[in-house]
């Protein structure tokens, strides 16, 4: 959605004629409907963030799992985001995750800005000096902490299939750290900017994919059968798909399937 790129710190032969060529046709050509993207990306990931740090997380214990395993945890993240957990986290690894991915999102978006500085501004030498000795160093090592505090994490949360969910969460992470800094490092700028690129959109992808899936879980049956009655093209959309005795169970989402909805499609809206 978000035409971009992420350029991290390197060592490597920096030449400003291929450079300037990369940013130039990274950053231009995007009219008004490209910068309205951009622009409500930007508002989206402000409030965003001003949730998250404002807020605290919640955990709850209760008396028993369903399936008898001991006492449950119910866990609400800061987006109001419900994961039951076997366990409560680990604080340090809470805090890791958690302070590692405030800190991406904040490196994505001040790196995104630095670009037209970098490309054609007034102090070009110093936003690349940003761009690749703070700000790119800081993006990955963000990246490395936010994916090694969740992927620790991932024996926790009592959600169907979780651990394979982690390994697919983290998998594309460990590419982008192999793929950013190295090709700075390199001089391979097309391929940098394509990881860049890719980087960007992730960090847009998993705030979307929080924010649908704690909507989600709270479309129960009530709310579906309230919406069914006021909205008639809902009613027999979902009766044509489902059928008529099993729509409103269909509609309606767990914690679980409401958690993975979300990140579904806040992928498929973003990529």
């Amino acid at each position: 959605v978000t035409v971009s790129v992420l350029y991290c710190g390197g060592h490597g032969p920096m030449t400003a004629p291929a450079k300037e060529r990369v940013l130039l046709a990274a950053t231009s050509g995007q009219g008004i409907a490209g910068q309205c993207v951009q622009w409500a990306t930007t508002i989206f990931l402000v409030m965003y963030l001003s949730v998250v740090l404002t807020r605290r997380s919640t955990s709850t214990t209760a008396e028993k799992h369903s399936n008898d395993r001991g006492p449950a945890v119910a866990y609400m993240s800061p987006e109001w985001l419900r994961v039951p957990l076997l366990k409560d986290f680990s604080p340090s690894l809470l805090l890791l995750h958690y302070a590692s991915g405030i800190a991406l999102v904040v490196c994505a978006v001040v790196q995104k800005q630095l670009l037209p500085a970098m490309a054609r501004g007034r102090h070009r030498r110093l936003a690349r000096t940003l761009h690749a000795r703070v700000f790119g160093p800081l993006t990955v090592a963000a990246m490395v902490g936010m994916a090694a505090g969740g992927y620790l994490m991932r024996h926790e949360p009592d959600l169907p299939h979780f651990t394979s969910a982690m390994v697919g969460f983290v998998a594309p992470w460990v590419a982008f750290v192999a793929l950013v800094w190295p090709s700075a490092a390199w001089g391979a700028w097309r391929l940098h900017a394509i990881a860049g690129e890719a980087v960007v959109k992730a960090c847009i992808a998993v705030p979307l994919a929080r924010v649908l899936g704690a909507l989600l879980q709270r479309v129960d049956s009530s709310s579906v059968r309230f919406a069914f009655e006021h909205v008639p093209v809902l009613r027999t959309l979902a009766e044509r798909c489902f059928g008529a005795e099993r729509a409103v169970a269909a509609v309606a989402f767990t914690d679980g399937s409401g958690y993975y909805t979300g990140i579904a499609t806040s992928a498929v809206v973003v990529g």
